[in-house]
């Protein structure tokens, strides 16, 4: 009995240090940088105790020095902060044209990046082949050991199975049932998978224009029109975690046929695509850009007008839909059309609010990301870093 206990102690000193380094690097990532002292008040433990946790993270390069504090009395403390670089992410977004791969700090800002070019309809062999390849480089060039990545997050266009890493259908990419589990086995990382909408969704609440808002709609127009929708401060999945697929609401019963196989789809009205395909198919010139038509627009070209006036009533439609299913506080706006607020918020408000006994402007403000094309990468690295204090306790 007296071996057993004594065999029992040191473990039981071992998961107190762990208890006690958790405790406090919980605490730095929440505050970012405090002093001894402060570490000591907040979380109740001995000063020797903290202090010998700080060395210990000091000398493991988890937290750093920043600096001397303001004087409450007697000696200046020192600041001490977790290291921003002390471990990475991997972000990953899959579009039909390319997949871009993202290297970020605990901060989440992007370290390096790199976009490899895929052909449309790619198969899944293909697309998995690719992102190994990217993840590979990006780790190589990292000269980073294995062990200081948190793992890798992948963002896609279509409805994923979290539990087994896979996309079950993503029209938009003529994908089904493609598994991103081997990447995992094969480079000796977690890896995690989510409907584009809901990281970029993600992004903004942690990242962007929308921190510290908890009712909330994020929708990104581009080669079709993602969403993500924040309820009570999460992110709200449906009862199969399909929920938000906003693009595909009908807004023109038997129009236009749609990659999910319905018609009438408002992805199909006011994605990016379908604005500059009708722009180009106006002006007869395929290399026509974004920046082309709102030149236009803002010089007042007719045609350009009348183009932009159908265009807005179709995102009225939708956003009337939206407000009404889910009454949020806010909408935001992102993709390409975001970088131009000046032309798409006014209409928007105007029409939005007209005519209706339901709602007022006081009730839902719409507003345009920051992160802008950044929001998919960005909601794909926020993904491991749910891992982070456990991998560095």
């Amino acid at each position: 009995m007296q071996k057993n206990a004594e065999l029992q102690k040191p473990l039981d000193q071992n998961s107190i240090k762990l208890a006690n380094r958790k405790a406090i690097l919980d605490l730095l990532l929440r505050e970012r940088i405090l002093t001894r002292q402060e570490i000591t008040a907040r979380t109740g433990f001995s000063f020797p105790t903290v202090s010998n946790t700080i060395a210990s993270l000091l000398e493991q390069g988890v937290v750093r020095e920043a600096g001397i504090a303001d004087s409450t009395g007697g000696r200046r403390p020192l600041l001490i902060e977790i290291n921003p670089d002390c471990r990475f992410a991997l972000g990953v977004t899959i579009q039909p044209r390319d997949i871009r791969v993202v290297r970020t700090n605990i901060d989440i800002r992007i370290m390096d990046e790199m976009t490899v070019p895929i052909r449309r309809n790619a198969t899944g062999e293909t697309v998995t082949a690719a992102v190994t390849d990217a993840l590979e480089t990006m780790i190589s060039r990292s000269g980073e050991p294995l062990g200081a990545f948190l793992g890798i997050g992948i963002a896609v266009a279509g409805y994923v199975n979290r539990k087994t890493i896979s996309i079950e259908a993503a029209p938009s990419l003529g994908l089904r049932e493609v598994s991103f589990a081997p990447i995992s086995r094969k480079l000796g990382l977690p890896l995690y998978i989510e409907n584009e909408g809901n990281a970029a969704a993600l992004a903004e609440q942690h990242l962007g224009i929308a921190q510290g808002m908890d009712n909330l709609i994020y929708i990104s127009i581009v080669e079709g029109v993602a969403s993500g929708t924040i309820i009570a401060g999460k992110l709200y999945m449906g009862a199969h975690n399909r929920a938000g697929e906003l693009g595909h609401i009908t807004i023109e019963p038997g129009g236009r046929p749609c990659s999910c196989g319905r018609r009438g789809c408002w992805e199909q009205y006011v994605s990016e695509d379908v604005l500059l395909g009708e722009y180009r198919l106006l002006r007869e010139n395929d290399s026509l850009t974004l920046a082309h038509f709102f030149q236009e627009l803002s010089d007042q070209q007719e045609d350009a007008v009348v183009l932009w006036e159908s265009y807005v009533e179709y995102m009225i439609r939708g956003l009337h839909t939206v407000v009404a299913m889910y009454d949020p506080h806010y909408i935001i706006i992102g993709g390409s059309i975001a970088e131009y607020p000046q032309y798409l918020l006014p209409p928007l408000m105007k029409g939005l609010f007209k005519s209706t006994t339901f709602y007022t402007r006081s009730d839902t403000y719409i507003l345009v990301s920051e992160l802008k094309k950044d929001a998919f990468i960005l909601g794909a690295a926020l993904l491991p870093m749910a891992t982070l204090p456990a991998r560095i306790a």
